[in-house]
């Protein structure tokens, strides 16, 4: 109930929003110009701050991630199986990165291209070239990130040949187990 309640309130604020922004279209065209690069970071940094915030909040490194799951699950689970959690690790790690990286420098070569257009619709001159250094050391920061990411993957490796050293021992102390409750009951039976 109260998700609902909270879905309808944001569904409610983004129709007044793009009201008024029409609004401020129909009436006075550099406000809603002002509106529409306020929406464009708006759209950027609540996103990215809202995904920073869940990462943050999610206190699952490697290690936790694969000791907790063979631990709890290790009956289940085998090698392939613990490569293809890696794998896919990997792959969201990557997906992100490289589609902020895309999303990023798109926006930044849009405006780097058309800074005359974009001067033209600014009160400030050097807001659009504030907006392409800004573009800029994201981009760089993503860069650095991306040529990190072979660390973060051995860090993983790692993570991982412990986590099936660990199903290997679990595995073999479950196999074990059965024989020796079978036997207790033919000695004793």
């Amino acid at each position: 109930m109260k998700g609902t309640k909270i879905k309808y309130l944001i569904i409610l604020a983004l129709a007044v929003y793009l009201i008024a922004l029409l609004a401020t279209f129909i009436f006075k065209y550099i406000i809603f110009i002002k509106l529409l690069l306020l929406s464009i970071t708006i759209a950027i940094v609540i996103p990215t701050i809202w995904y920073y915030l869940r990462v943050v909040k999610q206190p699952i490194t490697s290690k936790e991630y694969y000791r907790t799951i063979v631990e709890e699950e290790y009956q289940y689970l085998d090698n392939n199986l613990l490569i293809k959690m890696l794998e896919m690790r990997i792959a969201n790690l990557r997906n992100f990165i490289f589609a902020y990286l895309a999303f990023l420098a798109t926006i930044t070569l849009a405006i780097a291209f058309n800074l005359e257009k974009a001067r033209q619709y600014s009160h400030d001159l050097y807001f659009p070239v504030l907006c392409v250094l800004i573009g800029v050391i994201g981009i760089m920061v993503f860069v650095y990130y991306s040529f990190r990411l072979d660390r973060e993957i051995i860090i993983e490796l790692k993570e991982l040949f412990k986590a099936m050293k660990r199903l290997d021992e679990l595995k073999k102390h479950s196999d074990d187990e059965p024989a020796d409750s079978t036997e207790k009951s033919r000695t004793h039976g």
